[in-house]
């Protein structure tokens, strides 16, 4: 039931109110719940206290559910998190507390554990809402520490009650000063003494020194820490059941082996690390992540950023097979360490998406000519080029996997690309191409169009949304003007879909010239769509002489839906593998 809906008959007295206007007395108009202010912003908060309460007729399974529509996940960084309704509710008004709004309060919190499952441990937490939710000893718990020890209310959770942890979250402050302080702690003779490890590896061994049996989600967001590489055990060697693993700005790595571990996000701090060569030294070397990797033989989903090491890359290590991946994500690295990496990831063959992402290219793409033949190898039926703010995604499909590169150019003033360097890929039986661009997509050099248009002989349906008009593509797919036998470019192209954005001018005799060109050198169009902003009324004379060399012609009113151009690509490539992570295969 969703907040805004009428209700029938859960209130059948003749005194009851509509289940709108209960709506307006509770405040149940999605409010925003923080627990660490104990209040909840909601514009829609229009109630007084001298005003009988309804929401008390309504039974507290009702409300329960109520609550769970109105309820938002937690804000970044803290995702994917349930937290325990605040007692109070802040309007612009006045702040109420909420068991003048319900007397149910309590129960449906407590009986519920989409409510009540969540211990979020923050400097100047409320300790008692915490040991409420702990007291619910029968349900699975979600734990996010944002704090570099555990309250003393939550550090026994873990001893007495680590079986029911279900989400585990550990933040870091970003004081990085205070990261890297060594802490004074009594002895037993009253005595400060210096801990010998950073504060970050105090934190983790704190908050995963269990046994994990239930455990199924596990993101630890740290600083940097000097002195490693590190790799501690976790969970005492025991997380039987974890299924995903975030490690963000994390310079170390787990020893476990997690059998059933399947999505796998890794990412070094760029900003803290990489310019910083005692931070550098201490990051783990490529070789120990490809033991780890090993030790999780179920992984399906592995999302790789910033990864960079100091260790020299040396061949004659041996490579892993994952036999389950899908998916596979290498992003914002250096060619060297993405060619190691793909030399040393045995991808199988049913594998769904690879996508290499923010492959800074020079001057003749030097770059992709190493690392497109790494690739795995497909058969595409479709292709897809976009332009993006400093660069070019470039994708292709077939009818099961996804292979996606997006570049980054270093110096555009000044580059002269080679225009065939996506003919490394064997693009023979493309059938669908998008080019999809912000500003003449067609002369893009990380394109090369004019070459990667002989190199699709397959192609029959192009479809083109850019604000410079087409008329550059039109040339590119007319026959040569001389009269040698050889026909146009694409000679099976058949259908031709042009969205015109808004400011953009079609130069319609350009397109009946180019229509003209390929049906009488044998080569007509079949169907030629156009998208505009809005439909043109004095259109249907220049349509006319169209039609006379194709036989649909068809005229849409430009929408940003259509317009938009997702490439149509299995569904498992269109899945994120990270809360943050990018989306697969566009």
């Amino acid at each position: 039931m969703m907040a805004g809906q009428s209700h029938p008959d859960f209130l059948g007295a003749p005194s009851a109110r509509s289940y709108r206007e209960l709506l307006d007395i509770g405040s149940l108009s999605r409010p925003y719940f923080h627990e660490d202010s104990k209040q909840a912003d909601s514009t829609a908060l229009q109630y007084s206290l001298g005003s009988s309460c309804y929401i008390n007729e309504l039974a507290p399974e009702l409300l329960a559910t109520t609550f769970l529509h109105v309820l938002d996940p937690m804000a970044a960084p803290h995702w994917e998190l349930f937290i325990w309704p605040s007692a109070t509710l802040k309007s612009t008004r006045k702040l109420i507390k909420l068991k003048q709004v319900c007397r149910y309060w309590r129960e449906i919190c407590v009986n519920t554990p989409s409510l009540s499952n969540t211990v979020h441990d923050f400097r100047g937490s409320n300790s008692s809402i915490i040991q409420e939710v702990i007291k619910c000893g029968t349900i699975s718990l979600n734990v996010c520490v944002d704090r570099y020890f555990p309250s003393p209310v939550t550090l026994p959770l873990f001893k007495s009650g680590g079986w029911r942890i279900h989400n585990l979250h550990l933040y870091f402050p970003e004081d990085r000063s205070f990261a890297f302080r060594l802490t004074a702690q009594p002895n037993n003779h009253g005595l400060a003494h210096e801990s010998l490890e950073p504060l970050e590896l105090q934190h983790i061994h704190l908050c995963t020194d269990f046994p994990a049996s239930a455990l199924e989600h596990f993101t630890v967001s740290s600083s940097a820490i000097e002195g490693g590489p590190f790799y501690p055990t976790l969970f005492q060697d025991h997380a039987p059941q974890l299924k995903t693993l975030a490690l963000r700005s994390s310079t170390w790595l787990p020893a476990n082996m997690f059998i059933s571990l399947t999505h796998l996000y890794i990412c070094l701090s760029f900003k803290r690390i990489r310019h910083v060569q005692p931070l550098r030294n201490s990051v783990w070397v490529l070789p120990r992540l490809l033991i780890f990797m090993a030790g999780c033989p179920n992984l399906e989903v592995v999302s790789l950023w910033n990864i960079f090491s100091a260790w020299t890359v040396l061949d004659g290590i041996p490579s892993i097979t994952l036999r389950r991946l899908e998916r596979l994500e290498i992003g914002g690295a250096h060619q060297d360490v993405i060619k190691w990496l793909l030399k040393h990831i045995t991808i199988p063959a049913d594998f769904a998406a690879v996508r290499i992402s923010n492959v800074v290219c020079t001057s003749g793409g030097s770059e992709l000519k190493v690392l497109l033949p790494l690739l795995p190898s497909i058969d595409p039926g479709t292709m897809h080029v976009r332009q993006t703010s400093n660069g070019l995604s470039v994708s292709i499909t077939d009818s099961s996997s996804s292979i996606g590169v997006e570049t980054v150019r270093s110096n555009p003033e000044a580059e002269i690309w080679t225009p065939t360097v996506w003919a490394l890929w064997h693009l023979e039986g493309v059938q669908e191409l998008y080019l999809i661009g912000t500003h003449e997509v067609v002369i893009e050099f990380f394109a090369g169009i004019y070459e990667l248009l002989k190199q699709l002989p397959l192609l029959s349906t192009l479809v083109y949304r850019d604000s410079a008009p087409p008329n550059l593509l039109f040339e590119y797919l007319s026959p040569p003007v001389n009269t040698t036998p050889n026909g146009p470019p694409c000679p099976h192209l058949s259908t031709l879909r042009i969205c015109i954005p808004e400011g953009t001018t079609l130069d319609f005799p350009k397109l009946v010239a180019f229509t003209e060109t390929r049906a009488r050198a044998g080569h007509p169009l079949h169907r030629v769509t156009l998208e505009f902003e809005s439909h043109a009324s004095d259109l249907h004379a220049e349509v006319e002489v169209l039609g006379t060399y194709v036989e649909f012609v068809e005229l849409r009113e430009y929408d940003t839906t259509s317009a938009s151009m997702s490439l149509p690509v299995p569904a498992t490539c269109t899945l994120t593998s990270d809360a943050t992570g990018q989306l697969w295969g566009t």
